[in-house]
């Protein structure tokens, strides 16, 4: 079928169009779209196709071109993974010096909120001399106040856990899509490797 085991343009195209993912018959009927118009030669077309496809040099090439498609998608998906990877690891530093900058100013506003609670309790309790309704009512809405920032203070810092455990529960998702577990950090083989078959992909239905 070929010269002195060179292809034919057409040949290359239909080998390139069945590791694109079309089926043989349709991969043929687009190099030789002739064999379509007749309606005898379209009942052959799969035999055509199927012995075009299994001639020797053919599929040596289609073989040697799958072979380094192969291995480009799997260093592009090893790539991607890492960067991945890469990035999750940045985010969760500075996530870690975010939250750690947090919690040291959480417990700064709640000491500082606490301790004027404190003090102007002890002030409305103890006055140093006469105080008045409006004064002592003032303090109470202080107070008040106080407790009120307490709260809101406590539900902030709530809210960041809440984005920090939900942080975590991703990457321990990922840690699974990845193939690691809590017992076993280990990738099998087969989750290291990129399998694919010598299938030929299915024929379309005419």
């Amino acid at each position: 079928m070929n010269n002195n085991g060179k292809l034919t343009a057409k040949q290359e195209k239909f080998i390139n169009l069945v590791l694109e993912g079309y089926s043989l018959k349709t991969s043929y009927l687009k190099c030789y779209p002739e064999y379509n118009k007749n309606e005898n030669h379209k009942k052959n077309v799969y035999a055509l196709a199927s012995d075009l496809f299994n001639d020797p040099v053919v599929h040596a090439k289609y073989m040697e071109l799958r072979e380094i498609m192969e291995k480009e998608w799997f260093e592009r998906a090893k790539w991607t993974r890492e960067q991945a990877i890469d990035e999750l690891k940045e985010l969760l530093r500075k996530n870690r010096i975010e939250s750690d900058r947090y919690e040291q100013a959480y417990d700064d506003e709640m000491e500082m909120l606490d301790r004027q609670i404190k003090e102007k309790t002890l002030e409305m309790e103890n006055p140093k001399g006469y105080m008045s309704k409006k004064k002592k009512a003032e303090l109470q809405d202080d107070i008040d106040n106080l407790k009120l920032a307490r709260i809101q203070c406590n539900r902030r810092h709530q809210s960041n856990r809440n984005v920090n455990e939900a942080i975590l529960n991703s990457i321990q998702q990922l840690n699974e899509m990845l193939g690691y577990n809590r017992h076993d950090e280990k990738k099998t083989e087969e989750q290291e490797q990129v399998v694919f078959t010598d299938d030929v992909p299915e024929e379309d239905e005419e």
